[in-house]
């Protein structure tokens, strides 16, 4: 029989206990997989090792031998993991898969994150008004376990240090943890490219589609060192730009402080870029902006600690600031945004903004050595 056709992929994984658990509690992991090609996957094909480690460290290795018809799905359960505190990641592997790109988005890798506390962290009420109930991202920033400092490129962290198009990876002395939670402060800054929940040279990491995202940050007022680049800021775009791979894509600033660097105001922005190339034979583009009164703010220069939320729904983002709106941005794909966006290039409005909800983002957190950001912590839920 012909298996060509025939493709498992790891399309979920859950454990047998609350969104966050307990120390002490005995997880079961239970891997789904489905054959997601259109012929049935049969055991005289060949047995498939199902590998699931939580952070760095093997918990199971399991071996599939069975029969799956197509679009048919089995679930696998690990041996029990007894949790232990922390914010930590979860992956599951088919056949021993390395993170690389050609294994990007091809379901031999799963990851979840898990935050295991005596204490449970409550649904912001943005978030649960919206049925954002599942914590699927946190980082308490008390450790640097959570980050890839040898600059691995492997799974189980929630943070990697490289950077794209030829920029130079961070070093460890470029972000530590103090007892105020985690303070960037690079000093070599590239395009404010900071730390990254993916990995640029692997693929290794997480990243989210709609969502309440929250953090608690402070950076100073104004750079300490005349001359710094970078800007303390909080920011996403899809993983395939890291490889030119995009042809229409947006760029999510969540937060970039400026300070004074464009007048005396002190000036925080949060901006939507969206860029379509419409030759593909030429660099020429179409580029587009929320416009000035829905991205440019002031008031976040006090030098105190903020918490900024930021609710992704379909077809809209609206950011808060202590709780406080400041800003709403509506698209839609048959139709302009609202409000309007700024045209930078081009020629057409009509579907502004709306591949935003198609893309995967990883989040990009920055400070620069004369301007440094500090992190209490960076939460992340989303709808079961």
């Amino acid at each position: 029989m012909e298996h060509t056709n025939a493709k498992l992929a790891i399309t979920e994984l859950i454990w047998n206990a609350e969104n966050q658990p307990k120390p002490g509690t005995p997880l079961t992991f239970t891997v789904t997989l489905t054959n997601v090609g259109d012929v049935e996957f049969s055991a005289e094909c060949k047995k498939i090792s199902l590998t699931v480690q939580v952070n760095r460290e093997q918990l199971s290795v399991i071996e599939f031998d069975g029969n799956l018809a197509a679009g048919e799905s089995v679930t696998i359960d690990s041996s029990v993991w007894e949790a232990v505190h922390g914010n930590h990641v979860v992956c599951a592997t088919l056949d021993f898969a390395q993170p690389c790109w050609d294994n990007f988005g091809t379901g031999v890798i799963f990851v979840k994150n898990l935050r295991v506390s005596d204490k449970t962290l409550p649904v912001p009420p943005l978030a649960a008004k919206v049925g954002m109930n599942t914590l699927t991202f946190s980082d308490d920033f008390t450790t640097l376990d959570t980050i890839d400092t040898a600059a691995t490129g492997k799974l189980g962290y929630k943070w990697y240090p490289t950077r794209p198009y030829g920029a130079t990876t961070l070093k460890p002395t470029d972000y530590e943890i103090t007892e105020n939670g985690l303070l960037l402060k690079e000093e070599e800054n590239y395009w404010n490219y900071g730390l990254n929940m993916m990995d640029v040279v692997t693929a290794a990491g997480w990243g989210f589609t709609h969502g309440y995202m929250e953090a608690r940050f402070r950076m100073p007022s104004l750079r300490a060192v005349e001359g710094t680049k970078g800007v303390p800021a909080i920011w996403s775009f899809p993983p395939e730009k890291l490889f030119s791979k995009c042809r229409d894509w947006v760029e999510m600033d969540w937060m970039e402080y400026w300070g004074d660097m464009y007048g005396e105001d002190l000036l925080y922005t949060v901006t939507m870029h969206h860029q379509q190339f419409v030759d593909p034979s030429t660099p020429q583009y179409v580029y587009w902006a929320n416009n000035r009164s829905t991205s440019h703010h002031y008031g976040l220069s006090d030098g105190k600690w903020h918490v900024m939320g930021w609710l992704w729904k379909k077809g809209s983002l609206t950011t808060y600031v202590d709780g406080k709106e400041i800003m709403t941005q509506h698209w839609s794909k048959d139709d302009v945004p609202t409000p309007d966006a700024k045209l930078n290039q081009g020629d057409w409005l009509k579907g502004t903004f709306s591949p935003i909800d198609h893309q995967l983002m990883p989040v990009i957190i920055n400070g620069a050595f004369g301007w440094p950001l500090e992190l209490d912590y960076l939460n992340i839920w989303q709808a079961d």
